[in-house]
């Protein structure tokens, strides 16, 4: 007769607790871009402020939205392209680098 409660009790925590389960999904609201450019070591600027990184690199964390991607290297014309990003975006750009004349 224990046994048989001990299983019932086992049984009825197991079920009720079954119910109760909560799910849910995690959904990534931010975008990554990865710049990249020839030649190579150009400095990044996302809306005309340094990021501090050099191509090639990932910006990470970005909102959706509309930004300007700007790369600038000693003795070659700063190069500026729009990108747009939505929610869990992994968007590539690849910018090639005009000599300055």
């Amino acid at each position: 007769m224990k046994k048989f409660f001990a299983i019932f009790v086992v049984v009825l925590l197991f079920c009720a607790c079954r119910e109760n389960a909560v799910e849910f999904t995690l959904e990534q609201s931010t975008a990554n871009v990865f710049v990249n450019s020839s030649p190579s070591e150009a400095q990044i600027y996302l809306n005309n402020s340094f990021t501090g990184k050099l191509t090639p690199d990932t910006l990470k964390y970005l909102e959706p939205g509309t930004y300007l991607v700007t790369l600038k290297l000693t003795g070659y014309m700063d190069s500026t392209k729009v990108i747009n990003v939505e929610p869990a975006d992994r968007i590539s750009v690849f910018i090639l680098m005009r000599d300055k004349l």
